[in-house]
């Protein structure tokens, strides 16, 4: 997509008695063009660079959309519950994702907000992938390392995180 987000993934998880269950959510812009681009507004852009053209009716629709995501999503789903490890998929998603090298203020774990951030010195940190644990990755200008936990509250990405200073 030229780095455009055409879509977006929420998962919770719970751990109780010895194991995770996890809940994961999934949505794809397929035909709304507007604000950013669409699932078919790249397949016609990529077609017209060709020369080509998107026959009429030959629009990308929701079941071979689902169905095309479906499959490579229960490959990658069984990857992981084969290895029962994130590292085999690691580079792949990161190589995907868009916040590498994004810069992001770290609000106070009080749940003061940025003014209570700033007083109690607020860090300027940049994502720079995941832990281990699966938390953000981010380093300040200093090179000190910081998981990033969200606060449980906020469906910003960005807001209410607390670090964790990590060695």
């Amino acid at each position: 997509s030229g780095g455009d987000k055409i879509g977006g993934v929420l998962c919770q998880s719970t751990y109780a008695n010895g194991r995770f269950d996890v809940v994961i959510g999934v949505g794809l812009n397929l035909d709304n063009a507007e604000p950013t681009t669409c699932v078919n507004e790249i397949i016609a852009k990529r077609l017209a660079r060709d020369g080509l053209v998107v026959a009429p009716g030959g629009e990308c629709t929701r079941e071979r959309l689902l169905a095309g995501f479906m499959n490579r999503f229960e490959a990658l789903s069984g990857m992981l519950s084969a290895t029962r490890s994130f590292s085999g998929l690691e580079a792949s998603y990161l190589r995907q994702w868009l916040h590498t090298d994004q810069d992001v203020v770290i609000e106070d774990a009080s749940g003061g907000g940025a003014a209570a951030a700033a007083a109690a010195g607020s860090a300027r940190v940049t994502i720079k992938g995941v832990t281990a644990t699966g938390y953000l990755l981010a380093v300040d200008e200093k090179g000190t390392r910081y998981e990033l936990h969200p606060d449980g509250n906020s469906l910003d990405f960005f807001k209410g995180l607390v670090r964790k200073k990590l060695p």
